[in-house]
């Protein structure tokens, strides 16, 4: 098999050789769950360990954070005839609540659609996601033809 060389996505927290250790380890255990990786990282010499959270106390804790990150991404609410998510991520600046500048967290959508800074927001990371789906996508040539009428949608879209 080809050497691969890891990297992390656009956005990850993972360092480089974060990505290249944690890339080969999983490489060599090839399909995987996401609890045999939790297991293969649980010794603490195995080149994954680092990437968990082992204490109990602060890993529960982030992972209540994660369900309350779910809550708010799973309510709906009807707006002029059109059910949409009821609250949107954005980026706090410390003017607007914030701990610090670049801190998430979620609106009102009612609030986003009046505010045109948290609109261009909501709007540059709708296109950021959209860009991820083209590069996750882009290895599929059957793809190529509707990869092609997206990005003449959204050049079009942009343009008015």
């Amino acid at each position: 098999m080809q050497a691969m060389i890891y990297k992390p996505v656009a956005g990850s927290r993972l360092t480089l050789e974060q990505a290249r250790r944690y890339g080969n380890e999983i490489q060599r255990l090839e399909i995987v769950r996401p609890l045999d990786l939790v297991e293969a990282a649980r010794p603490a010499d195995s080149p994954l360990h680092d990437g968990f959270e082992w204490d109990d106390t602060t890993a529960a804790e982030a992972y209540r954070r994660r369900q309350a990150a779910y809550i708010l991404r799973s309510i709906e609410v009807e707006i002029e005839d059109k059910t949409v998510r009821a609250f949107l991520p954005i980026t706090l600046k410390v003017a607007d609540g914030g701990t610090s500048d670049g801190e998430r967290a979620y609106i009102s959508t009612v609030i986003v659609k009046n505010d045109a800074d948290y609109l261009s927001e909501v709007i540059e990371d709708a296109l950021k996601e959209l860009r991820g789906w083209q590069r996750k996508y882009a290895q599929y040539t059957a793809m190529s033809e509707r990869l092609a009428a997206i990005n003449d949608a959204v050049s079009k879209a942009l343009a008015e």
